[in-house]
């Protein structure tokens, strides 16, 4: 009931009292006199305005309830109609991810059958004509002032290293760059710094195994790359490092397992500040303990893999005769940009810069030449002249084990000899005192 209809009420009974004050008294039932009943009606229309307060009060407390009640309804309401939309929310994304989850599976399993199907096709040309790539390499390298390679394998399993070993031992030197030795750079290395190497075939560091690969390569392997922080890689250094020169590389090695590492006879780093720990205050990694333990470092001076000012800071550090520069070139070296495979790897290439194409933020290898290495680390990066080329020539000559033929114009050595003008461009290649370029 409103208060408009409680006050009505109330009007009406004031209308009765006042009716009831001007009629005569004629029932002979009643039991009150005249001025009594007056009295009571008096008293009664007193105590009608209390109580129609408490009435408006009753009325406002159920007015209240109800507005209240009405709110909890409506948040039940909005909260059950949330809940429902939630739950369709979740079931749509369950949905979706269930879809993505297919999707990614279904990529997933396309590309690894696709990289499966490559690395065959790769695996099978290189076993047929692994003899024919390496006079390609070996004439392409003449070609640009560099007559002898140590070129480096890629991270296969032993079947396939088989056939490379099987064909490097088959190799005729003749034409060409001499083909002087091979550098193992996998399968040894840390699956936490694969860089472009192919993950499926890493290796536990087995004497056996190099020694059986070391056989079918009739001794060609001048250098085997580790890293030294893996399971069984220090016994391996200390039971083979007088049998070929260890290098550290592809590593996560700390600065003390890296200086147990060249106490327990490595002698080498291969393309330094690439694939391992850079230096800090706190934790001076593998870079400092090869300065320490003197070891020869490789730079790869492209002008992509590392900064100038440290390829400058490097030869100041450790000194002109221990720094060896390389090329890292891979199969489009030479060749224009484009689509490229690397360990049964697609690579993109655009200009000097080589990575993975599905991992573009990988860089794989180089495409540039030894000679232009040399010559970007004259003219881009300030390294001095003769500091380049002994970089290039009589130092990686010493560390190899072949300088006695190899790296310097000294008597008894190959007249191999390389002409240039003040720009570093290539005018003549003269190789073992004939002219080829």
């Amino acid at each position: 009931m409103a208060n408009n209809d409680v006050q009505h009420l109330l009007d009406m009974l004031y209308e009765m009292i006042d009716g009831a004050k001007n009629a005569p008294l004629t029932s002979d039932k009643c039991i009150l006199n005249r001025d009594e009943a007056l009295d009571l009606l008096d008293e009664i229309r007193a105590q009608l305005p209390v109580e129609l307060s408490r009435a408006q009060e009753l009325i406002r407390a159920k007015e209240d309830y109800v507005k209240a009640a009405k709110r909890d309804v409506e948040r039940m309401m909005q909260q059950a109609e949330q809940d429902a939309k939630n739950k369709v929310s979740e079931t749509e994304v369950l949905g979706i991810a269930r879809e993505k989850s297919h999707e990614i599976i279904k990529k997933a399993e396309d590309r690894s059958r696709e990289m499966y199907r490559v690395a065959n096709e790769y695996t099978e040309d290189a076993l047929r004509r692994t003899e024919e790539a390496i006079q390609t390499l070996a004439d392409f390298e003449a070609s640009k002032g560099v007559l002898a390679i140590c070129p480096a394998t890629m991270t296969f399993s032993e079947e396939i290293l088989n056939g490379v070993m099987d064909a490097a031992a088959a190799h005729k030197n003749g034409k060409g760059a001499d083909l002087v030795g091979i550098n193992m750079e996998g399968p040894f290395i840390s699956p936490h710094k694969v860089g472009a190497q192919n993950p499926e075939y890493l290796h536990k560091a087995d004497v056996e195994m190099f020694r059986r690969l070391q056989k079918r390569a009739n001794g060609l392997i001048k250098l085997v790359d580790i890293a030294p922080e893996e399971p069984g890689a220090l016994e391996f250094i200390k039971e083979c490092h007088g049998e070929v020169r260890v290098s550290l590389a592809h590593t996560c090695t700390d600065y003390d397992t890296a200086i147990a590492a060249f106490d327990a006879g490595a002698t080498h780093m291969t393309h330094l500040y690439n694939a391992m720990p850079g230096i800090t205050h706190r934790a001076p990694g593998p870079i400092i303990a090869a300065m320490e333990r003197g070891a020869e470092v490789e730079l790869i001076t492209d002008n992509v893999h590392i900064h100038p000012a440290v390829v400058r800071f490097t030869f100041k550090a450790f000194g002109d005769d221990h720094v060896i520069l390389v090329a890292d070139s891979m199969m489009a070296c030479g060749l224009p940009d484009g689509q490229y495979s690397l360990g049964g790897q697609a690579v993109t290439v655009e200009g000097p810069r080589a990575t993975l194409t599905e991992q573009p933020g990988t860089i794989a290898g180089s495409a540039t030449c030894l000679y232009d290495c040399m010559k970007r680390a004259v003219l881009e990066m300030g390294v001095p002249l003769e500091s380049a080329v002994r970089a290039a020539s009589e130092n990686p000559a010493k560390s190899i084990g072949v300088d006695n033929d190899y790296g310097s114009i000294a008597a008894g050595r190959y007249g191999n000899i390389i002409l240039a003008d003040q720009e570093l461009n290539l005018k003549a290649v003269i190789q073992k005192g004939t002219r080829i370029v």
